[in-house]
């Protein structure tokens, strides 16, 4: 299913000096602009969908071989203590 994007783009940001950039794009320079900042913003293409969209997709996803528990679960104590601490996250480390 295609998603709606405009056609031009610009973004602004700051490089690793803390300098200004600006860039502009139009067709799929536009797009790949607004793909990357929706994950800046937290969301994902599927979440650009329907519900129902978002419904098949899960459903499709969950039934992949793959599909399974995240190798660093994020509701482990590893993880919580990882995030409190900036501790290793290596999940056969002692820590966890």
């Amino acid at each position: 299913m295609p998603t709606t994007r405009a056609a031009r783009a610009r973004v602004t940001g700051q490089d690793v000096d803390g300098r200004p950039v600006a860039h502009e794009g139009e067709g799929l320079s536009a797009r790949c602009f607004q793909h990357e900042v929706d994950h800046l913003d937290g969301v994902l293409y599927v979440d650009r969908h329907p519900p129902a969209v978002r419904a098949r997709a899960d459903e499709h996803l969950r039934a992949q071989d793959w599909f399974g528990t995240p190798a660093i679960d994020p509701r482990s104590l590893a993880y919580t203590r990882a995030q409190s601490a900036d501790a290793d996250l290596d999940p056969l480390s002692s820590g966890g």
